[in-house]
C-alpha cells in the first residue's frame, strides 16, 4: 500500500512539474513579445524588429504569432526595409489566413 502511494505521490509530482514547466514557457514567450511591443511602441524599431525576429524564431508556436508578424512588419516599413515588411505581411497572410489580420496585411502589400 506504501509503494502504491509513493508511485501516486510522484506520478502527481511529474504532472505538476510538466504543467509548471508549460505555463512558465508561455509566460516566456509572451514576456518576449510584450517587451518587443513595448520597444515598438516606444520608437525603437530596430530593437523591437529583433526582438520579434526572436520571438518568432524561439517560439514558432506562439498563439499571438500572427500579432508578432504583423508587428515585425510594421517594425520593418518604420526601419524603411520595405522588401523585409512585404514578404513578413504576406507570411502573415499566408500562414495565418484566418486572422483579422491578415486582409489588413494584404492591404499593406
Amino acid at each position: 500500500m506504501k509503494a502504491g502511494l509513493k508511485i501516486n505521490l510522484f506520478i502527481i509530482l511529474c504532472v505538476g512539474l510538466a504543467i509548471t514547466s508549460f505555463a512558465v514557457e508561455n509566460n516566456i514567450e509572451l514576456d518576449e513579445y510584450l517587451y518587443a511591443k513595448r520597444l515598438f511602441d516606444e520608437g525603437y524599431f530596430d530593437l523591437a524588429a529583433e526582438q520579434l525576429e526572436r520571438v518568432l524564431q524561439n517560439h514558432p508556436d506562439f498563439p499571438n504569432a500572427d500579432e508578432a508578424h504583423y508587428l515585425l512588419a510594421e517594425a520593418y516599413h518604420k526601419n524603411k526595409m520595405f522588401k523585409e515588411a512585404r514578404a513578413t505581411y504576406l507570411r502573415l497572410a499566408i500562414v495565418f489566413p484566418e486572422s483579422p489580420l491578415a486582409a489588413e496585411s494584404l492591404y499593406r502589400v
